[in-house]
């Protein structure tokens, strides 16, 4: 009997609130496939909801929008006011998604899009969720950074670790980037060590909105950041390059500086197949970010090197050259 209590205590409680009862089977399929420290149990009202609560004491609640008796923000407020310290993941139709985005305001940890759901995604989502309530009581002692609140290097290379050997074995895919602030040194000194902090803010939550909340990111480094993509496919790699450098030439446009902030950024993709180590995937991703900063000094240099035009030179007109 002890070592039963044991095992009990190590498993996680995880309810369903969801009104069909085959979707509810596919989520508890999915989820007890995957590690058999989750331990489960379902709800299709909002009354059997707040009995579960009572009764099963769940670590997380997968809550649809659409729950009978607490369909939209009501389920949530309900939960919130019988179990506070319970974990909200909710699930919701593409249709609620601003609501969903309403609900992550209130204090839900994540939302899922039905239709559009893996095994994986919901495991992931669960994960994150768990690893989100074990940082925010210490999060110095698991491997938060102090200014941004992204994974520390000790962190987001744990967590990375964990994710790496998973896709190991479940074939999954992982992209990982590496992002540096080209010109932190010379905004610091320009504008004082105050802004150079609200700068690496401003990336920290640049990179936040350029990935999904199941992804992993961590400041690596006073400059540095790192972005671990979990299931992704090669091509999204350029997709995710052109997203943050747009979405850093519109904060340029907005701040007016004279001094712009630059990033340099290094992707790598892997996939079961290439086999290796973390470790040799953090080597390249490193080294292509290492590749694009030369390719970028190379093109200062050159820059700086042209010729000026003499004042009052004219142009060639098409044909004279």
């Amino acid at each position: 009997m002890g070592e039963q209590r044991n095992s009990d205590k190590r498993k996680v409680r995880i309810l369903l609130a969801e009104p069909e009862p085959g979707e509810a089977r596919l989520y508890a399929r999915d989820i007890a496939a995957q590690d058999p420290m989750y331990e489960l149990a379902s709800a299709s009202t909002l009354q059997e909801m707040l009995t579960n609560l009572r009764e099963f004491h769940p670590d997380i609640v997968l809550l649809d929008l659409g729950l009978p008796g607490g369909a939209g923000l009501e389920g949530l407020r309900q939960l919130q006011d019988a179990a506070p310290e319970t974990l909200t993941i909710l699930l919701a139709e593409r249709a609620e998604k601003e609501l969903a985005l309403r609900a992550i305001e209130q204090g839900a940890v994540d939302f899922l899009m039905k239709g559009h759901i893996d095994h994986r995604g919901v495991v992931r989502a669960v994960q994150c969720a768990l690893w989100r309530r074990e940082t925010s009581s210490s999060p110095q002692s698991h491997g938060l950074d102090d200014l941004t609140g992204l994974f520390n290097r000790h962190g987001f290379e744990r967590m990375a670790a964990k994710h790496f050997q998973q896709a190991q074995k479940q074939g999954g895919t992982l992209v990982l980037l590496r992002a540096d602030v080209d010109n932190l040194a010379a905004i610091s000194q320009a504008y004082g060590p105050a802004d150079g902090h609200r700068v690496l803010l401003a990336v920290s939550q640049l990179l936040q909105k350029s990935f999904r909340r199941t992804d992993l990111l961590g400041r690596t480094g006073e400059e540095a950041f790192a972005a671990l993509l979990i299931d992704a496919i090669e091509p999204s790699a350029p997709i995710l390059r052109q997203r943050i450098e747009r979405r850093l030439e519109a904060f340029n446009q907005l701040e007016h500086r004279s001094i712009a902030v630059s990033l340099s950024i290094g992707v790598q993709f892997w996939n079961p197949a290439e086999g290796g180590s973390l470790e040799e995937l953090i080597r390249s991703a490193e080294a292509s970010l290492q590749r694009v900063r030369a390719k970028r000094r190379e093109a200062q240099r050159l820059s700086a090197d042209a010729p000026l035009e003499p004042a009052g030179a004219k142009s060639p007109e098409p044909g004279e050259a």
